[in-house]
């Protein structure tokens, strides 16, 4: 750990008196999405690159001569270094010398809330994502035209969904035969195939199941809540203004603890946010029993009416043209 008169020695730079009596100028609250993480990954993964851009922009707005740099001065990751109850979080003093040296305390912590999902059994999982799954890409490829309807082009937008429509019919129906067959082959005793299929399938499910569990488990998603509330609090104890960024499901997380009201955050940056898919597919879950039958039938009958389509005109121009030879002969 670099102590703040070292980091004054090393930047040139007067740091300010850090502790926990002295409040950071800015705390940045990092929650992680969707996927498996380690404890501290997070904040390494998001803040060096932060601050290195930081410093890079210092460099290129800071007066001739003068010495720009930032560095951390305290850092916790993991146990034993980090206490219970505590986010990892490293303290950064970022700053630039000369003849108004200038010095900023920024504040990093993680929200850790992956330790609270829970792995579904892979046969559940797999049933809901069959179900679901070809929703979600509809809706997916649907959004900027569901979202666009000031946009003068919206007609031709509808129109070119129609094609994409079918083949997003064709490609539920291809994703469903697949993940129907992975979980009969997982099921079924025949060896080292088996175990393979079963492998990818756990896989899956580890890196999707937060979004089962935030929509199929009310207990899993007061948890994730609570590890990022837990955070928000410990970080807004000790900055005088906050900012949260969020990644893929941590997004839509971190917006349900932030509509609580307290603690409030100055600003919050989400990155791939899922917050829309999520409230869909939450929809989707209200839903009568009949109503998710008829969204998971729809894409094999509409490639049914299709191939009867097709089928229909085929015949028909093979009868066509047998009746020419006909009439010819």
């Amino acid at each position: 750990m670099v102590s703040a008169s070292e980091s004054r020695n090393e930047l040139g730079v007067e740091a300010p008196a850090s502790g926990p009596s002295t409040p950071a100028d800015l705390g940045i609250l990092l929650v992680h999405g969707i996927g498996e993480h380690a404890q501290g990954e997070t904040l390494t993964a998001f803040a060096e690159p932060i601050v290195e851009w930081i410093r890079d922009w210092l460099h290129r707005e800071s007066t001739e001569g003068s010495l720009v740099a930032s560095a951390p001065v305290e850092a916790a990751l993991r146990p034993p270094l980090l206490p219970s109850e505590v986010p990892a979080h490293a303290r950064v003093v970022i700053g630039a010398s000369g003849e108004h040296a200038v010095a900023q305390e920024w504040l990093f912590a993680e929200a850790w809330w992956g330790p609270q999902v829970l792995t579904p059994s892979v046969t559940s999982f797999t049933g809901w994502l069959v179900t679901r799954g070809p929703w979600l890409l509809l809706f997916h490829i649907n959004q900027h035209r569901w979202f666009a309807s000031r946009d003068r082009h919206v007609a031709w937008k509808w129109l070119a969904g129609v094609p994409v429509s079918v083949a997003w019919a064709i490609l539920s129906l291809l994703f469903g035969t697949v993940m129907v067959g992975a979980s009969l082959v997982a099921i079924v005793p025949i060896g080292r195939v088996r175990a393979v299929v079963y492998e990818v399938l756990r896989r899956m499910t580890g890196v999707l199941g937060d979004a089962y569990g935030q929509l199929r488990s009310p207990v899993q998603r007061a948890a994730f809540e609570h590890a990022v509330l837990d955070a928000l609090r410990w970080l807004r104890r000790r900055c005088k203004r906050m900012a949260v960024i969020a990644h893929s499901q941590g997004a839509a997380i971190a917006h349900r603890v932030l509509q609580q009201g307290e603690p409030k955050a100055d600003l919050l940056v989400t990155v791939g946010a899922g917050i829309v898919k999520l409230e869909a597919l939450r929809y989707f879950e209200r839903l009568a029993s009949v109503d998710r039958l008829a969204a998971f039938l729809a894409p094999i009958l509409l490639v049914a009416a299709g191939v009867v389509v097709v089928g229909c005109i085929a015949a028909g121009m093979i009868s066509l043209a047998i009746r020419g030879r006909g009439v010819r002969s």
